[in-house]
């Protein structure tokens, strides 16, 4: 009797001794405190997000405000931009229209070559041309070229060719009844190609030359792609700091917009004043 009122005093006081360990450190209904204490924290950073969101939407920042907070970044885009398009008119319009001539008068060889060329560089999109040569011309040919460069060298080629494809056309379908007329009055080549068909081709090929111009202006996004630093892409750079996504585009939307249209005018205005049909009515 006296062995068995022993063991329950002991167990008894080993139960108070475990009760009051778990009171002393904590360990009472240790699940619930967890899950409750997180549950608090989520909500908590929830809010916190959400207060921060709602600030950042309600802000009163407007475009200028923007383009000014980030001026340095968005004018070291527009002179990438800059330089890029300035490469790609200057080659592509003096080199395509001197193959678009010695084509035209002199070898139908190249005219053959370059309306091939042509003919498959319209077949394919810009963007995968120029990733074909950012990545796949590099890696077979063992070289590195800067992102800049590959993309100037890809937007001259597709502008090359599309001078050289509107030069040829006009002045292989330049009316030859001009011409005739010339040597008839006696007029000597050098005046008359001088005087009569440059003047006239040129009438001709200018609208054209300038609507190409800015279709290849637009491609120079295409450069935000392989890590080229032009307006877009610094543009995103910015978004992605001040998440100000309506401002920011709608302010690389207009700077186009002004470079775009005022070149677009021109040519519906020199194709509606010189532009006519060559054929013979």
């Amino acid at each position: 009797m006296q062995h068995i009122h022993a063991t329950e005093a002991l167990t008894h006081h080993d139960t108070s001794r475990i009760q009051t360990k778990r009171n002393t450190i904590g360990w009472q209904h240790p699940p619930q405190i967890g899950v409750l204490a997180l549950i608090q924290t989520s909500a908590q950073q929830n809010n916190s997000i959400a207060e921060n969101n709602k600030q950042l939407k309600s802000s009163k920042y407007n475009m200028l405000d923007i383009i000014l907070s980030y001026k340095d970044a968005f004018i070291s885009g527009v002179l990438v931009t800059i330089k890029l398009v300035g490469i790609v008119w200057s080659v592509g319009i003096l080199l395509g229209f001197i193959l678009g001539v010695i084509a035209a008068k002199y070898s139908p060889l190249l005219s053959n070559i370059g309306r091939g060329i042509s003919f498959v560089l319209s077949g394919i999109p810009v963007i995968v041309f120029l990733f074909w040569l950012h990545y796949p011309a590099q890696a077979m040919l063992g070289i590195v070229v800067d992102p800049f460069y590959t993309t100037a060298i890809a937007l001259t080629a597709v502008n090359v060719f599309s001078v050289f494809e509107i030069v040829r056309s006009a002045i292989i379908n330049f009316p030859k009844q001009y011409t005739d007329a010339a040597k008839v009055c006696g007029v000597k080549p050098i005046i008359q190609i001088i005087r009569i068909e440059i003047p006239i081709v040129f009438r001709h090929i200018i609208p054209h030359l300038l609507t190409a111009q800015v279709v290849v202006l637009h491609m120079t996004l295409f450069g935000s792609l392989i890590s080229v630093d032009e307006l877009f892409r610094m543009a995103q750079r910015v978004n992605s700091q001040a998440y100000k996504p309506v401002e920011i585009y709608s302010a690389i939307g207009l700077f186009f917009l002004m470079l775009s249209l005022p070149i677009n005018g021109i040519a519906l205005y020199l194709k509606s004043k010189y532009g006519r049909d060559f054929s013979e009515k």
